[in-house]
């Protein structure tokens, strides 16, 4: 049982530097626990396909889970300045019969305000199997 997250890409992001462009990252927060992407360099529309996998230990997604996304101006010296955030609730995930989708979400600033930003994600769900389901746990086409 799996959650797993590929973080496609971001477009419109808001140069906030005075001299060049922004080095943006995004961190993905599933359940206190984060997970970052590489730093692409002066780039407005990073690309990062990565992708990043949470263990449920067994437990399956609650309705009211979500992930966040920040996406932050990376900085050599001083703090990391915040581009925009988004919150991605689960649940539709949880019900598709595939337990996958993709979603290109509009971030908001650090007041809640919409942005012309979007980044866009691939969301994956590996729940439990369920008792008397068939599966005896055994991979096919193998021998014990």
């Amino acid at each position: 049982m799996a959650l797993q997250v590929t973080v496609t890409n971001a477009t419109n992001l808001p140069n906030i530097e005075k001299f060049g462009k922004i080095d943006p990252q995004a961190t993905i927060v599933f359940q206190g626990s984060k997970k970052r992407t590489e730093v692409i360099k002066e780039e407005l529309n990073p690309v990062w396909n990565q992708k990043f996998e949470w263990d449920l230990g067994g437990k399956p997604l609650e309705s009211h889970d979500e992930i966040e996304v920040y996406v932050k101006d990376w900085e050599r010296v001083g703090r990391n300045r915040l581009l925009g955030t988004a919150r991605v609730p689960l649940k539709d995930l949880m019900k598709s019969k595939s337990h996958a989708t993709h979603c290109n979400v509009n971030l908001v600033d650090g007041s809640k305000r919409a942005t012309q930003a979007y980044i866009t994600l691939h969301l994956k769900y590996e729940p439990p199997k369920k008792a008397g389901s068939g599966d005896s746990g055994a991979d096919e086409g193998e021998i014990y």
